[in-house]
């Protein structure tokens, strides 16, 4: 079974990156859309079986794109999941009238990021052993970003991860 493509539209390379190697551990492949017209002409070429949209893009908003998706052949059956800050609850039910599957909000943990995205693609087959199974290791990074990535990244392997902020600790 092919890995399951999804879009990740997001303007912020940060939350870009963290996204991308939170799907990429999981097996999934990324497409990189950071504006709106990017992600449609994406969808255009070939549509992915999954969309994670941020809603405030430089070019148009998130409803913008989902409804463009929406008109493309496919669009109605792919999964989009707003991706976005604290919304107020007139924003969240416009969400459902626009055509969004689920909303995330960020900043979102890469394990609850995966476990949501889970949710709108088929099973897939886990692999019988992982490199990392019964292993303990210790991260020591300064950079808290750096060190979640690492973390979350060697956790999938099936390590055990123990984190610290530098090496005294």
């Amino acid at each position: 079974m092919k890995p399951a493509t999804i879009m990740v539209v997001e303007d912020n390379p940060i939350a870009l990156k963290m996204v991308h190697v939170a799907l990429s551990c999981e097996g999934y492949t990324a497409l990189e859309a950071p504006d709106g017209q990017t992600a449609v002409d994406l969808a255009e070429r070939t549509m992915p079986d999954l969309i994670l949209l941020d809603l405030r893009l430089p070019d148009m908003t998130g409803y913008d794109v989902a409804a463009r998706i929406r008109n493309l052949p496919g669009g109605q059956e792919t999964p989009i999941l707003a991706f976005s800050g604290i919304l107020s609850r007139t924003e969240k039910a416009r969400l459902n009238v626009a055509g969004f599957s689920d909303f995330l909000e960020k900043p979102v943990e890469p394990s609850r990021l995966i476990q949501v995205i889970s949710r709108f693609l088929p099973e897939r087959a886990q692999p019988a052993d992982k490199p990392g199974k019964g292993r303990r290791v210790l991260l020591a990074d300064d950079d808290a970003i750096q060190r979640k990535f690492l973390s979350f990244s060697l956790t999938q392997l099936g390590f055990h991860v123990t984190t610290a902020e530098d090496g005294a600790e």
